[in-house]
């Protein structure tokens, strides 16, 4: 149990590994680090493994902590940034912390949490356009096909999970179309040179 304490608890001002002494007492407490007068108390869940613990579990005393959002649900851990007590239901395992939802709203705003994307850019899209959109105004395409080859080397391989499956098919014909455009461009410069 001590094990567990100094792996999971630290003081809330050095970051310190806590002992069980601390939660054990039934007096304030000072961590033997820095000194700050403390109380601990942890409910009894803490001791249990995450496995043998039931998703529906009501609260049946006292002495059992409920959840801070559904206070009739039995607490099975606590949200690494705030402290609240947490059931099966309300817990959210990200980037390997345990986060309450009130917690991961305020971190997705503040864009601390890398496992959201809030935005996204479909290359496909943008490539095949490049490619297709300057042949309306066809001397552009002298500057906008290599950069359109450029875009494919580049995002060619992006595999970003979207909600609508995207497949390859606009890098292929957007290459094909800019390898034209290319293509033309140097039998041109070919004809012109052969004219001089």
């Amino acid at each position: 149990m001590t094990e567990l304490i100094q792996n999971s608890i630290t003081c809330p001002k050095c970051a310190s590994p806590l002992t069980s002494e601390i939660f054990s007492r039934t007096r304030d407490s000072s961590c033997p680090h820095c000194g700050l007068v403390m109380t601990g108390r942890l409910f009894p869940r803490f001791f249990k493994p995450h496995d043998e613990q039931t998703n529906n579990t009501e609260v049946t005393s006292d002495n059992e902590s409920s959840c801070f959002f559904h206070p009739n649900k039995l607490a099975v851990s606590h949200c690494s940034e705030c402290g609240r007590f947490l059931c099966a239901l309300c817990e959210l395992n990200i980037e390997d912390k345990i986060i309450c939802p009130t917690c991961l709203e305020k971190l997705d705003q503040e864009k601390k949490v890398k496992t959201f994307t809030n935005r996204v850019t479909f290359w496909d899209s943008i490539v095949l356009s490049l490619a297709i959109l300057p042949m309306l105004f066809w001397p552009v395409t002298l500057v906008t096909a290599p950069l359109t080859l450029i875009f494919i080397w580049r995002h060619f391989k992006d595999t970003k999970q979207y909600l609508i499956p995207r497949n390859r098919w606009r890098f292929y014909i957007a290459g094909l179309v800019a390898g034209m455009q290319i293509t033309g461009w140097t039998v041109l410069a070919i004809v012109l040179l052969d004219k001089l």
